[in-house]
């Protein structure tokens, strides 16, 4: 694992991000850059749901801290030679155009995806895809609508951004 030591030990006239390609082992084979911790959670909520073990396949999930955030991931893992995804909400405002600063964000990102990397996103948002009407979907609220029996079915936009998600790890992964 990479520690904050290893990263401030290195003399700053080598701290290129391709310079540090080889020693740098904190980024995982296949990480997923998501918004925040609600999106971190939910996505590997429901991949344990499916039985998808991200350990297994190398997968991190990764909370940036915001769309805008999110561009500085894919330009490290673009450096590193690393393939990723990037989850975003849709950001639809109330008269019904996108926020402009996640389409910003998302335009940013996509100049630097490769053809092995991917961008998805939430229809509206997480919570729209898993019903929540008031609120956020923290945690305890994904736990909550995702331990439904019923869940695949009631949830029908969350299962189909997972699946999305889950072909891009491996297409004969099928959700």
């Amino acid at each position: 694992m990479c520690t904050r030591t290893e990263l401030t030990q290195t003399p700053r006239s080598s701290r290129s991000w391709t310079r540090l390609a080889p020693t740098i082992s904190c980024l995982e084979r296949l990480p997923i850059f998501c918004e925040g911790k609600d999106a971190s959670f939910a996505i590997r909520l429901g991949f344990d749901k499916k039985r998808v073990d991200c350990d297994a396949r190398s997968v991190s999930i990764t909370q940036c801290g915001g769309a805008t955030a999110i561009l500085a991931f894919a330009e490290i893992s673009k450096a590193l030679g690393i393939r990723w995804c990037a989850l975003t909400d849709q950001d639809k405002q109330q008269d019904g155009t996108v926020n402009p600063a996640t389409v910003k964000a998302r335009t940013s990102i996509e100049q630097h995806r490769g053809k092995e990397d991917m961008q998805v996103q939430w229809p509206t948002c997480l919570e729209s895809c898993l019903g929540v009407t008031a609120g956020k979907a923290t945690p305890e609220v994904c736990l909550s609508k995702l331990s439904d029996a019923a869940w695949e079915s009631n949830h029908a936009q969350f299962k189909a951004v997972l699946a999305d998600v889950a072909e891009w790890i491996d297409p004969a992964l099928k959700i």
